[in-house]
């Protein structure tokens, strides 16, 4: 990943499993940094995946 300034990796775990990843990356030319906004989203985006699979259960 040459290219990539800064990425996330947030794991999806379930009953102590994991059953998931959501991955999320900046390439050059982006701010360079990850705005505390789009972490909010991305752990928001978690959350909801998680609500999801408590539903299903």
């Amino acid at each position: 990943m040459p290219d990539v300034d800064a990425f996330i990796l947030l794991p999806l775990v379930f009953n102590g499993r994991a059953v998931g990843l959501i991955y999320a990356d900046w390439r050059i030319g982006a701010a360079g940094t990850v705005e505390p906004s789009e972490l909010s989203s991305m752990g928001m985006l978690r959350d909801y995946l998680m609500q999801a699979l408590v539903k299903r259960k």
